[in-house]
């Protein structure tokens, strides 16, 4: 059972890297990033940055990826807009890179792969948006063993499939349990964006912030001036109920999220101004 594991996902890994090799030729690049020389984890003490930061670049550098490590002084000196920012860290600390990583726009992200996807000639993707999945369709296999075989929606129109694969994000677990009584392990946590228009002095790379805490704090560079501030990771608990403020346009903010992550940004990168910005955005991603 373990190697048939291994073999599903070694097969998803070579799926998702045929892809990947589809989609990011240079003309595809320039469309969906904001291309970045490194991409840079911050650390805040020297605990953290001997056990999570060696075990990230070990593993990492064992499968073929440039990280390298740098202590406090030296990622201040090659990145002074971090300098401010480190001059406060009192418990050592250091700096990870991912050398010749990028950050991508991801509704830029997702465009491109689904209009790569729909250009496929036959084998073409048809997108069905603003259809409720109410249930599955099921029939025996010549093993007699039960299997989907596609889905029901909300009108009762079936769709007939080889398989079916369930990207319901938070909302999975309880799909899943509501039409197989199968419980999934996926839950949910819910995080802040707020996006900076006419940036001056901001990141050269993109950045997380480990050494803010809780607060999950990173910085992301992209294009035409703008900047963006992700914040947050909060547990959402189980309870067996639809989160009822969930949506693809998002989820209800915190009061509290603009508040703590302007000030933030304000007290440890304070060169870094900006024109307008828009008002936060939270949703709530899966987790396992």
């Amino acid at each position: 059972q373990r190697q048939q594991q291994n073999q599903t996902w070694i097969n998803l890994a070579h799926t998702c890297t045929a892809t990947m090799n589809l989609l990011f030729t240079e003309e595809n690049l320039g469309k969906i990033s904001e291309k970045s020389e490194y991409n840079i984890w911050l650390y805040g003490s020297q605990e953290d940055f001997e056990t999570d930061a060696t075990k990230k670049a070990n593993g990492a550098v064992a499968n073929g990826y440039n990280v390298s490590k740098l202590n406090l002084t030296d990622c201040a000196k090659h990145y002074p807009f971090l300098k401010e920012r480190i001059q406060k860290l009192k418990k050592g600390g250091g700096c990870l890179l991912a050398n010749g990583d990028w950050s991508a726009d991801a509704r830029k992200f997702t465009e491109a792969v689904a209009l790569k996807c729909q250009k496929e000639g036959d084998n073409g993707v048809v997108f069905r948006f603003n259809m409720c999945v109410k249930d599955f369709v099921f029939s025996q296999n010549e093993n007699g063993k039960l299997v989907t075989t596609g889905v029901r929606t909300k009108t009762d129109e079936v769709f007939k499939a080889d398989a079916v694969v369930v990207c319901a994000g938070p909302q999975s677990a309880n799909l899943l349990k509501q039409i197989t009584n199968f419980k999934a392990p996926v839950g949910s946590m819910k995080g802040c964006t707020i996006d900076l228009y006419g940036v001056k002095n901001g990141p050269k790379v993109a950045l997380a912030d480990y050494s803010s805490g809780e607060l999950n704090y990173q910085l992301t560079k992209y294009g035409g001036g703008r900047v963006r501030i992700t914040g947050f990771a909060d547990f959402i608990a189980d309870t067996g109920e639809k989160i009822s403020d969930s949506s693809p346009n998002g989820v209800v903010c915190s009061d509290h999220y603009e508040k703590l992550m302007l000030a933030y940004t304000k007290e440890n990168y304070s060169n870094m101004t900006w024109t307008h910005m828009r008002k936060p955005w939270c949703g709530i991603r899966p987790i396992t």
